[in-house]
């Protein structure tokens, strides 16, 4: 897997903190608030014990943001969970279904920028995986 990067429209921003630079959201979900299995742009389906794996070995490998999939680090992951029915539990959340991946990154000024402007909008994961038929 490699980086996780900020990227144009999907899965939208949650939050954002401008004294620090930071950028909060989700990087992937498996799993929809309704149950349902979520697919996307090109028709893949990941399931909640690979998205628990691929968050784990990022977080360890790298930590890091680009831009669209390229260029150089333009900050470092500063919040990283797992929210499934164990994470969920353990923090006493009692919300639905939803299984995913929160992250939140702190970016440099000129990253930051275009976050501020709508221009970057979103976090997408990279990362290669065999596509099994289902």
């Amino acid at each position: 897997m490699d980086r996780v990067s900020i990227f144009k429209d999907a899965i939208s921003i949650a939050k954002v903190n401008e004294e620090e630079n930071t950028v909060f959201g989700w990087a992937s979900v498996a799993i929809a608030e309704d149950g349902s299995a979520v697919v996307d742009r090109e028709g893949d389906v990941i399931t909640p014990a690979e998205l628990r794996k691929a968050a784990y070995e990022f977080t360890k490998a790298f930590g890091e943001a680009n831009v669209a999939h390229s260029g150089p680090s333009v900050g470092n992951l500063v919040t990283s969970l797992v929210v499934d029915a164990d994470s969920r539990s353990t923090l006493g959340i009692t919300k639905g279904p939803k299984v995913g991946w929160y992250v939140g990154f702190q970016v440099d000024d000129a990253t930051f920028a275009k976050v501020k402007d709508g221009t970057l909008s979103m976090f997408s994961i990279e990362g290669t995986g065999t596509r099994v038929a289902a």
